[in-house]
């Protein structure tokens, strides 16, 4: 009997710590402690997307930053291409002459085209000018502008046209104005028109010591004479100098503006095109200065 009751007390002890092992679990699992510590673990396991879409954020908003920052340069510490000096490749040459121990060769006057031609128009005072009225289109190289200046005179159209003065030592300039005679060939399908053997024309030099945009110029909106008109009598089939000589520092714009004469009771118009064997049209020379 002793035994069986050391047995069963034996047992007994067992089976209540058990239970009081299962208890302290159960309180334990039920806490608050224990259920924080369960949804703190739970906040890592996000679905994959969301860290996706966090990454692709900061990358669009990185971009956003260095684009900001770099419109900020541009407009800020960036010049018009325009307004830029031309760097000086004559170093010494200025210098070297003016000692008087070196000869110059003596050269012949450089024939300088015009880098812009565009029209402005009285009757469309805001319709802007055009560059490059031949471009030809090319799928394989793109946009090819030939060279082929157009000049349009009439009474409602004038002609702007630009130089730019490019050689040293060869700083004064003519300016030139070539028409075709009755006997002189034609190529290409634009026929010079001319109103009669000698239209009546007018020039002046313009106020403008950059490029011209041609895309601004109108009417309204061009650039103004820096002196009064010069009125001159054309002649067809030779080349007149249509004003006096003037300096042209080499990089220095150039800019003349050629309309009908104001007040010409006669019929005015010149349509030519420099890409008849480039000698139509407007003119400048540099002539040797050293």
């Amino acid at each position: 009997m002793l035994k069986h009751s050391a047995r069963e007390e034996s047992d007994g002890l067992l089976n209540s710590s058990s239970s009081s092992f299962e208890l302290l679990d159960t309180e334990y699992k039920g806490s608050p402690k224990v259920a924080g510590a369960y949804k703190s673990s739970s906040r890592f396991a996000r679905p994959l997307w969301q860290y996706a879409l966090a990454t692709l954020l900061l990358v669009a908003l990185t971009d956003l930053a260095f684009l900001a920052y770099i419109s900020r340069i541009f407009a800020t510490e960036y010049f018009d291409a325009a307004d830029l000096p031309l760097a000086n490749p004559y170093i010494g040459l200025k210098e070297l002459y003016e000692l008087g121990r070196v000869e110059p060769d003596r050269i012949e006057p450089l024939l300088n085209r015009p880098r812009v031609a565009t029209q402005v128009f009285r009757d469309e005072p805001d319709r802007a000018g055009s560059r490059g009225e031949h471009e030809v289109w090319n799928t394989m190289m793109g946009t090819l502008s030939p060279y082929d200046r157009h000049l349009l005179i009439d009474d409602m159209t004038r002609t702007i046209a630009q130089f730019r003065a490019m050689d040293f030592g060869m700083e004064e300039c003519s300016l030139v104005l070539r028409l075709p005679g009755p006997s002189d060939h034609v190529e290409g399908k634009d026929q010079p028109a001319l109103s009669s053997t000698a239209p009546q024309l007018q020039i002046c030099p313009l106020d403008i010591p950059r490029f011209l945009d041609v895309s601004a110029v109108t009417w309204n909106a061009r650039p103004r004479c820096a002196a009064p008109p010069m009125a001159f009598t054309t002649a067809v089939g030779a080349e007149l100098e249509v004003l006096p000589r003037f300096a042209c520092a080499w990089g220095t714009y150039h800019s003349f503006e050629v309309g009908c004469a104001e007040g010409s009771s006669e019929e005015c118009l010149v349509d030519v095109w420099s890409s008849h064997n480039q000698t139509w049209g407007l003119y400048m020379y540099q002539h040797q200065t050293i």
